[in-house]
């Protein structure tokens, strides 16, 4: 596989990355693997016009979680330049063809088999030969329908009354198609279009004219990566003294070595007559934009008052963030901050029994969607795990970083199973016991 890799960057200047993640967390496998592609910066920075700009392509392999079936996944990211060859129909037959190697989890066959028809593909848009590569690019979806031959009169004549109709107007219709525009960013996969364009026209300057939008996106389409500790840098010398306080906090502070942790990050600003003012936003404009466009979310904001006065609407989430942070500019913010072990308990009563109701509303309205209802577990498990941590914190025990430790420790404390929330009925069943559990503390607070 990676004789193939240096191959094909060798003879079409391709990018070929493969990433291995045994957790994502939550996370969708095509999310993640668009971060991995702009953050490892794959495929070549490049002039404008240069076709190797953007040339690459990520292959993101999930294994199956203690073997079950159901819990893998894999995803096929492609950068700008590659999405003219590799299309999602083609991406999508590559996949297709790795399935049934990585569902008996021969993950090393599965891997070069994708590496190998994705390197086919790069070799026929270059009109380059490998000899590398051992399997052959599967066979074009066959189209079995009947060909229907429209003689060329039949169209001239409704061309004609459609004219007559439409009293000419139909003319104009290739004008106002050509005058569509279509936007794209570096990085996509799977047929959907990044959000980086979107996100520097809403935080840029409404009144900039042309040439710098165009300059935006052309800087938001290239995969820079912007590290925190860049992001910090550029956030300190935008706001100057208003700058209180930049951390990181979550999956990223408490897990440093995965590649694909969500950049989460909070800042705290010293407010001007007690709030945020339009100066402000001016000023982080800039460093936001390149933030997200490096495919990390916007920061968490709060004022230095706020974030004094709101440890009791906030507790679980000011626990999480003291337990796993990393100050990257300003102070300490934690200094005369504390959580009172009722506010942590009500508003863990409380998360708890809006998940609850919430899954319920799910499994009544997805109960015969097997599909729709594993989605709906992977969208909220990670809120989940952190609602486990505050359950450990509040009965006075230690809540482990590690997700498997932490819910085997979780489970026994409540008492579901710990070996099986990728299941939905199991998920159910785990939370409605840690609602009940938390339930009961309130009757019993020792």
């Amino acid at each position: 596989m990676e004789a193939v890799i240096a191959e094909v960057r060798d003879k079409t200047k391709g990018e070929i990355a493969v990433a291995t993640l045994t957790d994502i967390g939550d996370r969708a496998a095509s999310d993640v693997a668009v971060q991995i592609g702009r953050q490892w910066g794959v495929g070549a920075k490049a002039e404008a016009g240069d076709r190797s700009k953007n040339l690459g392509v990520v292959v993101l392999l999930v294994p199956r979680k203690s073997h079950r079936p159901g819990t893998g996944d894999v995803f096929i990211a492609t950068g700008r330049g590659a999405e003219g060859f590799l299309t999602d129909a083609r991406v999508g037959r590559i996949r297709e063809a790795m399935l049934p190697l990585l569902a008996q989890e021969d993950y090393r066959k599965g891997l070069s088999l994708g590496v190998d028809l994705i390197a086919q593909a790069f070799a026929a848009e270059f009109g380059v030969t490998l000899t590398s590569p051992e399997y052959a690019m599967p066979p074009p979806a066959s189209d079995a329908r009947p060909q229907v031959t429209i003689p060329l009169g039949w169209i001239i004549a409704v061309l004609i009354l459609l004219l007559i109709i439409t009293r000419g107007r139909l003319l104009w219709v290739p004008f106002w198609i050509l005058s569509q525009g279509r936007g794209g960013s570096g990085w996509g996969g799977g047929g959907v279009a990044g959000e980086e364009e979107g996100a520097a026209v809403a935080l840029g300057d409404s009144g900039a004219g042309e040439d710098s939008r165009v300059a935006e996106r052309e800087e938001d389409s290239d995969m820079a990566r912007m590290t925190v500790d860049d992001f910090a840098v550029q956030l300190t010398d935008a706001l100057g003294t208003r700058l209180a306080t930049l951390l990181l906090y979550g999956s990223a502070a408490r897990h440093p070595a995965e590649a694909a942790a969500a950049m989460n990050t909070l800042l705290i600003v010293r407010a001007v007559g007690g709030s945020m003012d339009v100066e402000l936003f001016g000023k982080l404009a800039k460093p936001v934009r390149k933030w997200i466009a490096s495919g990390h979310p916007p920061p968490l904001m709060m004022t230095d008052s706020e974030w004094r006065d709101s440890a009791d609407a906030f507790a679980i989430e000011y626990e999480d963030i003291r337990e796993a942070h990393r100050v990257l500019a300003g102070r300490d913010p934690w200094a005369g901050i504390s959580v009172r072990r009722e506010h942590l308990r009500r508003q863990l009563e409380h998360e708890l029994m809006g998940k609850l109701m919430h899954l319920r509303q799910a499994f009544a309205a997805y109960w015969s969607q097997p599909k729709r209802l594993a989605e709906v577990v992977r969208e909220t498990r990670s809120s989940f795990l952190t609602m486990l941590r505050a359950v450990l914190r509040l009965a006075g025990r230690p809540a482990p970083a590690a997700r498997d430790a932490l819910v085997r420790d979780a489970a026994a404390l409540v008492g579901f199973a710990p070996d099986s929330l990728a299941e939905p009925a199991a998920y159910l069943d785990a939370v409605t016991r840690t609602a009940e559990y938390v339930n009961r503390m309130e009757r019993n607070p020792s």
